[in-house]
């Protein structure tokens, strides 16, 4: 994980905190300079007037900050070249001014839907100064490539299904597949209790992750890490007159090549939910009897 530390805690800086630490960004924010301190610098992370209560627990003593329990050391120190980074392990700092009122044509980039990203203006950050240590490491990622999105996947899967329980307490798994770029497609497998539950579950994923656009809902045995066994699912169990439904200028990705106006960049795509649960009148499935009493080291020695 890479390291950080941040020189200036106003709002730009909180802002910034706030955003890896609410999306779960692989950062590691240890030490922040601020002349305002500790004490004053947590009150204002946590009851932020702009952005509303910060959702971590946030504590502080002289020098420390503390979010969730992690320690971040807090400096006072208003001349920057006599901050001692490399001592509370920061690999890397940048030096930086967001420049007010300005903006240049940015892009096009490489984005993770596999596409160009369209050309935008965004503001201008003016880097200052770089310190770093001796032989520094700087962690990135190929943006559009595995590394980059599996990162993703992962942590959107956990806040999908925290909101999900709210509408199907029964959940037992949530996946965010490589094939839907790990943004756009959401599998989620619940133990049903009664019908119309599951687009209830499909309603919520959307509530709890915009950017995505197809989520399948699929019964306990289903495995969801298994494309394959999803769409077999969707194949057998659905009825796509009554187990799917659409909402179309929904707020998506503004990086989404299928959105109303990718050129634009816009934010508006068409989502839809899939109801794969078998229904009550779904007929007995094939089994083989005794197959599951079957150990395969009993015939193949050294099998695991």
């Amino acid at each position: 994980m890479v390291r950080i530390a941040i020189n200036g805690f106003g709002r730009t800086g909180r802002v910034a905190f706030r955003a890896a630490w609410e999306q779960k960004i692989a950062l590691d924010l240890v030490a922040i300079n601020d002349p305002a301190g500790a004490h004053t610098d947590a009150l204002l992370l946590e009851f932020d007037s702009n952005y509303g209560p910060f959702r971590a627990k946030v504590e502080s003593n002289e020098g420390t900050m503390r979010v969730d329990g992690k320690p971040i050391v807090v400096f006072r120190e208003r001349d920057w070249t006599k901050l001692s980074w490399a001592d509370v392990g920061a690999e890397i700092v940048l030096e930086c001014e967001i420049l007010p009122k300005q903006r240049k044509d940015e892009a096009p980039f490489g984005e993770y839907p596999g596409t160009y990203g369209p050309r935008r203006k965004n503001p201008i950050v003016q880097v200052k100064a770089i310190t770093m240590r001796r032989n520094a490491l700087y962690q990135s990622s190929f943006v559009g490539h595995a590394d980059n999105l599996l990162l993703s996947g992962i942590v959107r899967s956990t806040t999908i299904m925290k909101t999900v329980k709210l509408a199907s307490p029964k959940v037992r798994a949530v996946h965010v597949p490589a094939s839907g770029r790990c943004r756009f497609i959401c599998y989620l497998s619940i133990e049903k209790i009664i019908e119309g539950e599951p687009k209830n579950a499909a309603m919520a994923a959307f509530a709890a992750d915009p950017f995505l656009k197809y989520v399948v809902v699929v019964d306990e045995d289903v495995n969801v890490l298994n494309d394959e066994e999803v769409l077999h699912a969707i194949a057998t169990r659905v009825r796509a007159d009554t187990d799917t439904f659409m909402v179309t200028y929904a707020k998506g990705s503004p990086l989404d090549p299928a959105s109303y106006d990718p050129a634009g960049g816009s934010h508006l795509v068409t989502k839809m939910g899939i109801d794969a649960t078998r229904k009550s009148n779904y007929p007995e499935e094939i089994k083989v009897p005794g197959s599951d009493d079957i150990k395969l080291e009993d015939y193949f020695p050294g099998w695991r």
